[in-house]
């Protein structure tokens, strides 16, 4: 609901749309239900507060879908 925690993929350079269109078209195939994912233009982007700021790494009890085992160390 609203604007906060939106799954997106926001672009800056439009040349870059061509590849994120395609591959978003091939991951939505193998879906029945539309991607909850908005695909547009960076207009207003500013970086979370601090404390969300690797979030699980401060939480590492804290909820989450992702197995720790997917996440990237090091970023």
């Amino acid at each position: 609901m609203g604007i906060s925690y939106r799954t997106g993929i926001y672009y800056v350079e439009k040349t870059d749309l061509e590849t994120i269109q395609s591959k978003y078209n091939e991951i939505q195939k193998k879906y029945d239900s539309p991607l909850a994912v908005e695909v547009e233009p960076m207009k207003n982007f500013f970086n979370a507060e601090e404390y969300h700021q690797k979030y699980l790494d401060k939480n590492p009890g804290a909820y989450c879908h992702i197995p720790a085992s997917k996440f990237k160390k090091g970023l």
